[in-house]
């Protein structure tokens, strides 16, 4: 009879107890027919699982593990083999021994002392009664059928077992007999002594580790067992069966003791409820353990305890034997639960998993336990997901349960994304990268509670992405996030998937969802999901990309301060060198306006002007305080500042500075409105010229009222070589600071003013005098202002208003980048090439069209390349519109060159015969469809001819009927003869993109230089009325004294 290592003793060889013979012959019986696995389950509960299989030695994690490493995941456990010490054993028997002779003496001589008690009588009834038998000598009676026929230990059938309670009054000696029917056929019959858990009479889902002996099993009439037995507060269990289930036939076991017993056959009255739940993992439900995300898959179970109650959980699989380890979750859950699960990370949360899986067998698992009143989620799995099979899962109560409900698949809405570029935002932890996540709509018309679950679909790299969401209140997309519109977030983490269950009120305002990696530049997949208890909730919950309404417009531009153009703020005259953008408005939007440093820097403060753009020129040159519309403040160490606006219809300048000039960084101008279509935003690339001097006391001339001085001073020339806004800004001493006392500054002024050719300034005329800054004692002076193509140089010239005071100065031309071609800023004499010269002397409507021009043909050019593309798929009337239209620039083109020259263009002469037009007008008059008889005098000249029509059709090609199914294109039989015909020779393509390439260097129509200018005494100036001068000589001498109406207003005493 073997014993447990819960009893820590075994029979010595040298035994003399007939009890221990009879057990020792039927442990070493040839009979015995269970298996080694059977053996193995007597053995210590930590021998008693399986020896893991090699191919499970994948990590497979404890308790506590991560699903997102494998070094963490959940491990199969080890078999460890627990040897007993023999000395110490035989030690113990024979203390044990020595113990039992002492009381068998103290109990002889008790019978000695007291009267003599008669024998019980032997208990020879085949009655099965589900009564308490008391006595020393116990014989219960029972049946193998059905059900109840369930086999040994090698089925996990041999639960089924009728099943024996045994309370011992005191410790004592108990033989355990069980016997068969004689003259049957015999079978293979033995029993399981098992100690329970709790007190209570019940059927016990008994596990391997609680048995504490066993016999062996033989086909004998009988099989006993003697044991040394303890008194416990709760019973003693006995399993009486056969070797192989479905034996059916009766039993009888008999007890005996040394000391009073109690036994009893428990009954189905006396059994707790027991549920059998069917199930299978097959598909998407065979999802695995925590290890996997798709353990949520598995089937899930739903179990409501009403009262405290001890409860029995065991899963089976019976189908197959070599099989993946199974087990089972139960999780704690709120009540009224309708669907799975959906969260992998509630498997992992310690505070709800009830029972965690040990994955330990193929077969069975088996958990007892006391439990609270509540919900709970009983989830069956294998430990690798996909791993088919049949199930049957046990539930024994101490109490009445509610019965078991299967849970159904959570209704879901889902969408999917890309953190990818500007996408993989990051987490808030930085604003500015943040904003480029996507976001979604979340709309809730009435209270409900959601399950949000973000799952990285997959990332670049070989670890997960730590990933979370934010929940906004708002409706709009979130570029400024405050506290205030924080709704909910999410925690984050390096995990498959991350969820949170949140509560709603109902709105018609839409919550905002933006799913983001933890660190920006994280790409990969995700997909968010919205998961709800109430399966009918997508009536009432819509998940979206964000509306038209819901979007805010982004305008993005970039460019950086470096060298000179990092120009500072208004407080440094190098301002105007700053980059700058135009913001075009068509109609009243509020506009957000981010300026973001692409790496914070301490030593930089960051701010942005908004001003009104100029009419003559897209660049702000000339800012004074009350132009200001907005003015973000300088924020010293900031990476980023902002400032939102509502803007009117018009044209404004972004200026973005550094508070003091000199400091390099790139920088990026973000700008949302509400409205869309109804803003626009570019970068102004700047051309800018800057040449430093000096006044010295030789050339430090003063103003223009004493000219031969005034000559004295710098002279500058500037070659204009065509129409261009200019701003000119002179600065004196450009290498300090504005003084705090501005007494210290210097008058200062500047004259643009023709040239005599040879870098001298020509001042014979009134109009030789082209613009002039007046004179201040400010930082810098400004001119801004139209200067036309010229064939000789303008002549720049710097002063003081005072002559003799000396200083350094610099002069800075700013205009758009593209007129920087054709602009030259000397020191010395320019001489012009009168071929670079474009549109001197022209009529400004012809400069304005030129201008207007220029960009839509090249745009024409680069068009119909693409469409010219042999491998794109073009539609014919594709190409041949594109044709049409470059034809069509081809003629505006050569219309432009014809105006300048003032002639008409070639195509025009071509397009008519005037003998035939004139013939045309008298057959009309002939019969009588014509105008009226000309007057005396002649007929009036005949009106302007039509021109005549380009070689490919202008005329509208015809529109099909939309149910005409039997022509095959709107073209004409002309024009497909057209395209048939040009493209057989590819000069008639190339020599047009020839023709307006070229053409644009022809706009430049080179027209003879005029004469060098006459200068007379250059002493003498034209630029004043000299009948206004001697005017005001005359009043200043009082001469006109008591002619009132002679009084002088202040405009005429500036002119």
């Amino acid at each position: 009879f073997q014993m447990s290592s819960k009893e820590k003793s075994s029979k010595s060889k040298s035994s003399s107890s007939s009890k221990a013979k009879t057990s020792s012959k039927d442990k070493t019986s040839s009979k015995d027919k269970e298996s080694s696995k059977h053996k193995s389950s007597s053995k210590d509960k930590s021998s008693s699982s399986k020896t893991e299989k090699p191919e499970d030695a994948k990590a497979k994690s404890s308790s506590k593990h991560s699903k997102s490493e494998k070094s963490e995941k959940v491990e199969k456990p080890e078999v460890v083999v627990k040897t007993v010490d023999s000395e110490e054993t035989l030690k113990r028997v024979k203390e044990q021994e020595e113990e039992i002779k002492r009381l068998k003496a103290l109990v002889t001589a008790l019978e000695k002392a007291s009267p003599k008690v008669e024998k019980e009588e032997e208990d020879n009834s085949t009655e099965i009664t589900f009564l308490p038998k008391k006595g020393q000598n116990v014989r219960i009676n029972g049946e193998w059928a059905g059900v109840s026929a369930g086999g040994s230990m090698n089925h996990l059938t041999w639960r089924y077992n009728p099943q024996i309670f045994l309370w011992p009054s005191r410790s004592a000696t108990v033989n355990i007999t069980l016997s068969q029917p004689e003259g049957g056929t015999p079978t293979g019959i033995g029993f399981y002594v098992f100690e329970a858990s709790y007190p209570t009479a019940r059927r016990l889902l008994v596990d391997n580790d609680q048995m504490v002996a066993k016999s062996s099993f033989s086909k004998a009439t009988k099989v006993e067992g003697s044991w040394l037995i303890k008194k416990s507060r709760n019973p003693y269990i006995i399993v009486p069966c056969t070797l192989d289930p479905e034996n059916e036939m009766p039993f009888s076991v008999t007890i005996s003791a040394d000391a009073a017993i109690t036994a009893q056959l428990i009954s189905k009255e006396q059994e707790w409820p027991q549920p059998t739940i069917l199930g299978d993992w097959s598909g998407d439900s065979a999802g695995g353990c925590e290890n996997e995300d798709t353990v949520v898959n598995n089937p899930q179970y739903l179990l409501k305890v009403p009262n405290q109650t001890q409860l029995s959980i065991l899963l089976l699989q019976t189908k197959f034997e070599d099989f993946d380890n199974i087990g089972f979750y139960l999780i704690s859950t709120e009540p009224g639960r309708k669907q799975k699960i959906s969260e992998v990370d509630i498997f992992q949360d310690d505070d709800k998993v009830v029972v965690r899986p040990e994955f330990k067998d193929p077969n069975q698992a088996f958990s007892e336990l006391n439990l609270k009143p509540g919900s709970y989620v009983l989830v069956p799995a294998t430990f690798d997901a996909g791993q088919e099979a049949p199930f049957n899962i046990m539930i024994m109560s101490e109490s009445e349960m509610p019965p078991v409900s299967e849970l159904a698949d959570a209704a879901v809405l889902s969408i999917s994304g890309d953190w990818e570029g500007e996408t993989a935002g990051g987490c808030l932890n930085d604003p500015l990268r943040w904003r480029g996540n996507v976001q979604y709509s979340l709309t809730v018309e009435k209270d409900c509670e959601l399950t949000l679950k973000l799952k990285q679909t997959s990332s670049v790299g070989s670890e997960l992405n730590s990933i979370g969401f934010y929940v906004f209140k708002g409706g709009k997309r979130v570029i400024k996030p405050k506290k205030d519109v924080v709704f909910k977030k999410s925690k984050f983490g390096k995990m498959k998937d991350v969820s949170s269950k949140i509560k709603f009120k109902g709105s018609s305002e839409p919550y905002i969802i933006v799913p983001c990696t933890f660190d920006a530049d994280k790409e990969g997949s995700y997909s968010f999901s919205v998961l709800s208890d109430d399966t009918s909730f997508v009536e009432y919950v819509t998940l979206d990309y964000l509306s038209e309404e819901q979007d805010l417009i982004h305008h993005n531009a970039k460019a950086s301060w470096s060298g000179n153009t990092a120009g500072g703020c208004l407080d440094y005259s190098t301002w105007r060198q700053n980059p700058q953008f135009l913001l075009d408005i068509q109609q009243t939007t509020s506009v957000t306006m981010f300026l973001s440093l692409e790496e914070e820097d301490e030593s930089l403060a960051p701010g942005f002007y908004v001003v009104k753009a100029p009419t003559n020129m897209n660049l702000s040159v000339n800012i004074k305080k009350e132009d200001i519309l907005v003015k973000a403040p300088f924020s010293k160490g900031a990476r980023e500042i902002s400032k939102t606006f509502e803007f009117g219809p018009g044209r404004y300048n972004i200026i973005p500075c550094n508070y003091t000039p000199g400091a390099s960084s790139k920088f990026e101008l973000n700008l949302y409105s509400h409205v869309p279509g109804s803003a626009a935003l570019s970068h102004i690339p700047a051309g800018i010229i800057s040449i430093e001097g000096e006044w010295t006391p030789e050339t430090a001339g003063g103003c223009i009222n004493d000219m031969a001085s005034w000559l004295k001073n710098p002279h500058l020339s500037l070659a204009v070589k065509q129409h261009t806004e200019v701003a000119v800004i002179l600065v004196q001493n450009p290498a300090e600071e504005i003084p705090e006392n501005l007494d210290e500054l210097l008058e200062i002024g500047m004259y643009i003013t023709n040239s005599d050719g040879d870098g001298n300034p020509k001042t014979n005329e009134e109009s030789d005098l082209i613009a002039k800054a007046p004179f201040s004692p400010d930082k810098d002076v400004v001119i801004v202002g139209s200067l036309p193509a010229c064939h000789w140089p303008y002549c720049i010239t710097p002063t003081t208003f005072k002559a003799g005071v000396t200083g350094k100065f610099a002069i800075t031309i700013i205009m758009d980048q593209e007129n920087l071609e054709f602009i030259e800023f000397s020191k010395d004499p320019i001489n012009i090439n009168p071929a670079e010269v474009v549109g001197a002397g022209e009529d400004p409507m012809l400069r304005e069209i030129r201008r207007r021009f220029k960009p839509i043909a090249s745009q024409t050019v680069e068009l119909v390349k693409l469409t010219e593309k042999e491998e794109g798929n073009i539609p014919e009337f594709m190409t041949y519109v594109s044709r049409t239209l470059l034809q069509t620039i081809v003629q505006y083109q050569a219309s432009i060159v014809a105006w300048a020259d003032d002639v008409e263009p070639q195509w025009w002469l071509d397009g008519y015969d005037e003998e035939e037009v004139v013939e045309e007008v008298e057959e009309e008059a002939a019969v009588g469809g014509g105008p009226p008889p000309p007057p005396m005098g002649g007929p009036p000249p005949p009106p302007p001819p039509p021109p005549k029509l380009p070689p490919i059709n202008f005329s509208k090609p015809p529109r099909l009927s939309m149910i005409d199914t039997t022509s095959q294109s709107a073209m004409t039989e002309d024009m497909i003869k057209e395209l048939d015909e040009k493209p057989k020779t590819k000069l008639f393509i190339d020599d047009l993109l020839i023709a307006v390439k070229g053409g644009l260097a022809n706009l430049r129509k080179v027209t003879p230089a005029p004469p060098k200018p006459v200068v007379e005494d250059p002493t003498v100036c034209g630029f004043f009325n000299m009948e206004i001068l001697n005017s005001r000589r005359a009043a200043i001498e009082g001469l006109h004294d008591k002619d009132d109406s002679d009084d002088w207003s202040d405009d005429e005493w500036s002119d």
